[in-house]
């Protein structure tokens, strides 16, 4: 929960009784949250290890809820997708399909008292899996096909890919694997890339070889092979120059913030009084009953600590044999460490959920500049070979 360094914060009261939310934050297994997140399958996988171990009637409700709902949600999504009238749905289709079977192959062998309370489906999918996965095989062999068709060499690459997608849906389709045989995958092309350090300013010891070092081969693509080290001029088309031009330190810094959270809850009942401070009574000659209320206060300091790190700077790329330039890119890369912890001073009980979570937590060394520097300049290498491959998806390479 972070606030606003100038924000006064001012709680509305509530009458609550908040042992009760107190035990229902403590008790949210992992598994309750998968749920309350969607991860459904991820509850699943859990919740039956969990049963096969130790069986509980609680692990058995999760388990009918998130098998339920995943179960529901993928159906829905069939229904959807099968209702747009798409030709491109079908490999979407079968994915839902697939995760249909995989619950209930890995559910059918509980014992039969779970499977009935959780309503187990048996519904064999093997029908519909196979037909959806055949439509989605034909819709990608169609495009290949009508690619080639075209007799246009400039669609190869979508030939290909459009093949390799048949043949991963439907291993065998036709006569896909000797097709993609003729239009096989093109090798990458390697890019050589050079970093320059032109930024003015002083920087820690060894951090300027460092930068130089970066290493853009960690994200190469498909397409596309990053080397620092010089090939023969034969060996690569594309050089990449990569310059440093500023380096931004935002020094550690930490906020703080003080507020008041208050709760009213109720400690016993007490007894309605008239203006002369007697006892008022019932129909039935009862004393009227009223609920005693408390209210708790905390009072909490929040901390936020804060450092950055911005490394700016641009790519240009030059065509090997004509020294021309293809293209200019502005790059950056960007490390920031933010932790955000508390002090409390009165009753706990009168927290937030929010401010319960801060509980516990100190504060944390800074990271030094070295460290920021090198996250950041694996964000710029990051940046750089996207922008690399931006331009080079751009041009003719011909």
């Amino acid at each position: 929960m972070l606030k606003n360094l100038t924000l006064s914060l001012n709680w509305r009261v509530k009458i609550i009784v908040f042992s009760t939310m107190l035990l229902t934050v403590v008790s949210c297994s992992p598994s309750k949250k998968m749920i309350s997140n969607g991860n459904y399958d991820d509850a699943i996988l859990e919740l039956v290890a969990a049963i096969k171990k130790k069986e509980t009637s609680e692990k058995v409700e999760q388990l009918a809820e998130a098998y339920k709902m995943a179960n529901t949600r993928d159906l829905e999504k069939i229904k959807n997708l099968k209702l747009s009238g798409q030709p491109d749905i079908w490999q979407e289709v079968h994915f839902y399909y697939q995760k249909l079977d995989w619950r209930r192959e890995n559910l059918e062998d509980l014992p039969t008292h779970i499977l009935a309370a959780i309503q187990f489906d048996r519904t064999n999918y093997a029908a519909p899996l196979e037909e959806s996965r055949e439509k989605a095989a034909l819709y990608y062999y169609t495009l290949a096909t009508k690619l080639i068709e075209s007799d246009q060499d400039v669609n190869a690459d979508k030939i290909y890919t459009y093949l390799n997608t048949v043949h991963h849906i439907y291993p065998g389709f036709r006569e896909v694997e000797v097709l993609m045989k003729t239009y096989k995958k093109p090798e990458p092309l390697q890019v050589y890339y050079a970093i320059d350090n032109h930024y003015p300013g002083m920087l820690p010891p060894g951090i300027n070889q460092w930068l130089q070092q970066l290493n853009l081969a960690e994200f190469d693509v498909p397409k596309y092979r990053f080397t620092s080290q010089k090939p023969s001029d034969e060996a690569f088309k594309i050089y990449a120059e990569i310059r440093i031009l500023d380096v931004k330190i935002a020094p550690g810094q930490t906020g703080e913030l003080s507020y008041t959270e208050t709760v009213e809850i109720q400690d016993g009942i007490a007894y309605q009084l008239d203006q002369a401070g007697g006892f008022v009574l019932d129909s039935a000659g009862q004393k009227i009953e009223i609920p005693k209320i408390e209210t708790l206060v905390c009072y909490a300091t929040e901390y936020k600590q804060v450092k950055s790190m911005l490394i700016l700077g641009e790519v240009e790329l030059f065509d090997r044999a004509s020294k021309a330039s293809l293209g200019l890119k502005k790059i950056s890369g960007e490390a920031t460490f933010e932790h955000l912890y508390a002090k409390f001073k009165g009753d706990l009980d009168a927290l937030s959920p929010e401010s319960m979570a801060l509980i516990g937590t100190k504060e944390k060394d800074f990271p030094t500049d070295s460290q920021l520097l090198r996250y950041a300049g694996m964000r710029l290498a990051e940046d750089a070979s996207k922008k690399i491959a931006d331009v080079l998806d751009n041009v003719d390479l011909k």
